[in-house]
């Protein structure tokens, strides 16, 4: 097996990817790699790191269409159907981002439809050149046609902080998770009315705003706390709320001032009504 060494390294905030290029590893065995040399498996989260993980790739020779190099990365994306909005991270948590090439993924080599595997199913991502991501099977040791002989590669991450997009993910599955212990069992499907029609796209909004020039790079910050089923309901709910908060002050400072009140003056509303949906248990 011909394996090389890093041939490309990129650094943006507190993110670093290290392509390796024809190394012919399954994707556990790429993911194994990236652990003996205190890495991981690349996690792409947002736009800046889709942009620059196709910089990464073109500096390290991968980006020649005609070559059809591929590059595992750490998502999984295992649902019966295909999804772009389903993939999930090395961590088994919600991506929701997606840089799915426009015919990804499909599902298209599932078993038995494979004459090279029997059982296995498209379930890891991996990202064909620069072109974007495309679902596969996971015991791929090339891309493209086999009889081309091109290996697979694999790109690894060091990343010093949670990416912002991580913090965010994190809120919204945290704000929905207590109103599921705290309130749901009283009031029935209120944590999907509230996920639909108000968390998510409060959530959505702070990912549009992470996009702009304005918004800070990855900082250290401490995240959401988590939530404690025996703990003080009111408690938790406000320290959550204030850890977004915290979130918008760390992130966004330079944004407009606007911004920051609207999203505060929300969180103090869904803070006052939740409290009092509480309170009349």
């Amino acid at each position: 097996m011909k394996l090389f060494a890093t041939l490309a390294c990129t650094a943006y905030g507190s993110l670093t990817l290290h392509v390796y290029k024809e190394t012919g590893f399954t994707r556990d065995l790429a993911q194994a790699d990236c652990a003996a040399k205190g890495y991981q498996l690349a996690n792409i989260y947002n736009q800046d790191e889709q942009d620059q993980l196709n910089q990464a790739i073109t500096a390290a020779g991968g980006a020649v269409v005609e070559d059809e190099r591929a590059f595992w990365l750490g998502m999984i994306e295992d649902g019966p159907t295909p999804d772009k909005n389903g993939a999930k991270d090395s961590d088994m948590q919600p991506l929701r981002f997606d840089a799915f090439r426009s015919d990804q993924p499909s599902n298209k080599l599932n078993s038995p439809n494979d004459k090279h595997t029997t059982g296995e199913f498209e379930d890891c991502v991996r990202q064909l050149g620069v072109e974007g991501w495309n679902d596969a099977i996971c015991s791929r040791t090339w891309s493209g046609a086999k009889k081309n002989n091109i290996a697979m590669g694999h790109v690894c991450e060091e990343r010093l902080h949670l990416s912002q997009t991580q913090h965010i993910n994190q809120f919204e599955d945290t704000f929905v998770e207590w109103i599921e212990v705290f309130l749901a069992p009283s009031f029935g499907q209120m944590a999907q009315r509230w996920k639909t029609n108000a968390i998510t796209p409060f959530a959505e909004r702070i990912r549009m705003i992470m996009d702009r020039p304005c918004a800070e790079g990855t900082l250290a910050y401490s995240g959401i706390s988590t939530i404690d089923a025996n703990g003080d309901a009111l408690a938790q709910l406000a320290t959550i709320m204030q850890d977004q908060k915290d979130f918008f002050s760390t992130f966004i400072p330079n944004c407009s001032a606007n911004i920051l009140a609207k999203k505060s003056e929300k969180l103090d509303r869904w803070l006052a009504k939740l409290t009092d949906k509480y309170n009349s248990m």
